[in-house]
């Protein structure tokens, strides 16, 4: 499954709002400035979430986005159908055509499958167990993340 950049760009702009200490509406400033992606595309990434309803926008000085929902709440399925990512691991004919041109309906109904089986292990996982996982594998990294939130806070 390869994501778009879309797809990563949301995925990741909720886990910057899914740690811990980032109660807090973050800026679209500071969410791009951490992606390196412009302003503009990332605004109309989190349209198309804050549409679904993961994320709620606060106008005015010190406002930002936060999560609709708890992390718990929110898998990363749901974030990459929100998108409009959904089948980004989906057989594409017309994409792998001459490469694939001797595969038979039984390799794209298997490749289909696998991605269907994906996208349902994604909508299961929420970005709590992410970030709860990413910390148990360097708990450091979560005293980083916090430090850095209360820095740019502090700065704000």
């Amino acid at each position: 499954m390869k994501l778009s950049t879309k797809g990563h760009c949301a995925i990741t702009a909720m886990l910057q709002m899914a740690l811990p200490g980032n109660d807090a509406p973050i800026s679209l400033v500071k969410l791009s400035k951490c992606q390196e992606v412009s302003l503009s595309y990332l605004e109309q990434i989190l349209a198309q979430l804050r549409q679904q309803g993961l994320v709620k926008g606060t106008r005015g000085p010190g406002g930002g986005y936060t999560l609709a929902k708890s992390a718990h709440e929110i898998s990363v399925g749901q974030v990459i159908e929100a998108v409009g990512d959904a089948h980004a691991g989906t057989w594409n004919v017309h994409h792998f055509h001459e490469f694939y041109a001797q595969t038979n309906d039984d390799a794209r109904e298997m490749w289909n499958l696998l991605s269907s089986q994906i996208m349902e292990k994604l909508s299961h996982t929420s970005l709590a167990s992410l970030v709860e996982k990413r910390a148990q594998n360097d708990p450091e990294w979560l005293q980083r993340s916090q430090k850095v939130a209360l820095m740019e806070r502090d700065a704000a």
